[in-house]
């Protein structure tokens, strides 16, 4: 049975939960024995006291200690999977630690440009590419981030984060015919689900908000994000917001009309492994999205989603949207046919599994060029 020990920022952290913990119940179906160890405190939990410097450091030893037990016992394992960086400090001792042992295969797990975060010189400059180095496979969310880390590893590959589909044939229906049958006038929803570090991006939707609300007074725009209800951001737009909960997030995507995933084009956006998307999708919500790195792979103009370039553009995908159910049924049934084909748990987690074993192999093929011998059996 391949032993395989994870290491994750936090069990609520978006890309732990969806890269990582929604496999975990499938391992066993598998044959594959697993451990999680998640970092504490996690690093999506910054209370506002942590701006103090001393505060903010002592927080940051605590987060690399929590890991110190189980990188202590990487060695009964085959395989060592890490999630993101171990520590927000310019050193890879933990990585390194990893990458040197005859055991376990250290595989990255890359899904974000995290390297955009280390480039300053005086913030862990050539931090990633040093983990990268170190790793025996990464796995990276996107071919953007795949293309940036095959300049410092050989072995990478492609893996998305991967969506649960309900087999609900009946609701599915339910669904869609709710979008063919919508009539003009009725509340219609434009919706958004995400962290509070991507809420500026829907500042990008003002100009065109306002003219469809003009035109379309029956319009509302729906935030589903991580802010405590007392500390609203002030968008230049009405909205009603909902605090995220992992209980509520299926029920609120589902009331979207549309979805959307407004970006700026950039070097961070480009290596966005277009989540979102792939969520408003596998519930039957059509989508609009900015024409931005991974947006462009999911989504096929006119077919599975729109996307929109500028205020005009974004107008118009709304309006098309609004006055026409046909094509939003059109769109959201072909999205999750695609959603189906290449985006689910059971997809991914194939590709996962062969992954984890090329690691254990390409390990075993280091160790043998370094150092000799027998191939090293698997963990008991």
């Amino acid at each position: 049975m391949l032993k395989v020990l994870f290491f994750i920022q936090g069990y609520e952290v978006p890309s732990a939960r969806f890269r990582v913990l929604q496999y975990c119940d499938l391992f066993k179906q598998k044959g594959i024995e697993s451990r999680v160890v998640a970092c504490s405190p996690p690093f999506s939990s910054e209370p506002k006291y942590c701006r103090i410097s001393l505060v903010y450091h002592f927080r940051n030893v605590l987060k690399a200690l929590s890991y110190v037990k189980g990188l202590l016992a990487a060695e009964q394992y085959d395989v060592v999977f890490v999630q993101r960086e171990l520590t927000l400090y310019s050193w890879t001792l933990f990585e390194k630690y990893l990458g040197r042992r005859h055991r376990p295969a250290f595989v990255f797990d890359f899904d974000d440009s995290i390297q955009l975060l280390y480039d300053n010189p005086d913030k862990a400059y050539g931090k990633i590419p040093k983990i990268l180095k170190a790793a025996t496979l990464v796995i990276a969310g996107n071919s953007y981030l795949a293309n940036y880390a095959q300049q410092f590893q050989p072995n990478v590959c492609v893996l998305p984060t991967p969506v649960r589909v309900k087999q609900d044939t009946a609701g599915m229906d339910a669904r869609l015919k709710r979008l063919r049958e919508y009539k003009l006038g009725a509340p219609y929803t434009i919706g958004w689900s995400g962290t509070r570090s991507n809420l500026p991006y829907l500042k990008l939707l003002a100009p065109a908000m306002s003219a469809i609300k003009e035109k379309y007074p029956f319009v509302r725009f729906h935030i589903m994000s991580n802010f405590e209800t007392g500390k609203l951001p002030v968008l230049p737009f009405e909205y009603q917001y909902t605090l995220w909960t992992a209980e509520h997030e299926d029920e609120v995507i589902r009331s979207f009309d549309c979805g959307v995933m407004p970006l700026v084009d950039d070097n961070w956006t480009r290596g966005k492994c277009a989540f979102k998307l792939l969520l408003y999708m596998s519930h039957l919500v059509p989508s609009v999205a900015s024409p931005v790195g991974m947006n462009l792979e999911v989504i096929h103009p006119d077919s599975t989603g729109l996307l929109a370039g500028n205020e005009d553009e974004w107008f118009s995908c709304f309006e098309r949207l609004i006055e026409n159910p046909d094509l939003s049924a059109s769109l959201a049934a072909n999205a999750f046919q695609q959603i189906k084909a290449n985006y689910t748990v059971d997809c991914c987690m194939s590709k996962l599994v062969e992954y984890l074993y090329e690691a254990v192999d390409l390990k075993q093929k280091n160790c043998r060029n370094m150092f000799g011998g027998e191939q090293l059996p698997l963990n008991k």
